[in-house]
């Protein structure tokens, strides 16, 4: 995903099956050569059917859209009419708790859980 301003473009990820690329060049010619056919092979071209194209979707925001005039809109609107907010105060706690779970795993270059129960951060690493 890219967010550029108030575009969002996804590419989905190509999963098709592909050789190994880069350190075949370094191997004698004749190894690459059965390398590569047995790859063939093994791997045969889907059927125009079976095909499933890797193609981008662009969402943009409608011009004049501003995301901060919506939030705010929709917090006071929820105060005038008591009626609940869109995210609410558990959103926004999940919301950290994902932000948080992330950075502990950045930092400490570990796998981080969240364990509800005890609602604290679980290393990955330290529980085998």
């Amino acid at each position: 995903m890219e967010i550029n301003g108030q575009t969002l473009t996804f590419t989905p990820q190509d999963t098709a099956p592909k050789p190994e690329g880069y350190s075949i060049k370094g191997w004698p010619a004749r190894l690459r050569k059965e390398y590569l056919a047995q790859w063939d092979a093994d791997h045969p071209e889907p059927g125009p059917l079976d095909y499933q194209a890797v193609e981008a979707e662009t969402f943009t925001a409608p011009q004049g859209y501003s995301d901060v005039s919506a939030h705010q809109a929709n917090f006071f609107n929820a105060v005038r009419t008591r009626k609940p907010t869109v995210e609410n105060e558990v959103f926004g706690n999940h919301a950290a708790i994902g932000c948080h779970l992330a950075n502990y795993a950045y930092f400490k270059n570990t796998i981080a859980t969240w364990d509800a129960g005890a609602k604290t951060i679980r290393d990955k690493s330290a529980d085998q």
